[in-house]
């Protein structure tokens, strides 16, 4: 999906290569070292270079956050099914995960089953898709704001 720019050199002999689509003048080949590896027996060397598009850091920032904060939701809500003890690393699960579900509480009822011990918090599942939503509405505005712009055609 991201744009690729693929940089190809082929060898006529080795140490001598010659740029695809180019037709060369006789005695101007020069020796380039190869880019990569040989492939073995084709005598073709390749060269890989990635072009991110303007943003594409943006946008992995924005689903690196969005990914841990329903992460720490979705944990919330599995160690509030299945009772956890609050202590350590639950306590601050269960601070954080309150803290990002509270938008949400009394939207739906909290379910409470096993004579009270364990407790499906439903908000923790709509903060979960909430969240996702939320973060894809971002990525696609900053791929639209930071695409390239393209000239009208002139009439």
């Amino acid at each position: 999906m991201d744009p690729t720019v693929r940089d190809e050199r082929v060898a006529t002999s080795p140490g001598v290569v010659e740029q695809p689509g180019t037709t060369p003048l006789v005695g101007t080949r020069q020796p380039v070292a190869p880019a990569a590896a040989p492939v073995a027996g084709a005598g073709v060397y390749t060269s890989r270079v990635a072009v991110y598009p303007v943003g594409y850091r943006l946008i992995q920032l924005v689903w690196l956050i969005a990914g841990v904060i329903d992460l720490i939701l979705a944990l919330d809500f599995v160690f509030r099914a299945i009772p956890a003890n609050n202590t350590g690393f639950a306590h601050y699960i269960y601070r954080l995960g309150g803290w990002l579900g509270s938008p949400f509480d009394g939207i739906f009822n909290t379910t409470v089953a096993n004579r009270g011990l364990s407790v499906f918090r439903w908000a923790d599942v709509l903060a979960v898709l909430i969240y996702a939503v939320a973060a894809w509405i971002v990525v696609k505005l900053v791929r639209i704001t930071a695409s390239p712009r393209t000239s009208a055609p002139q009439l």
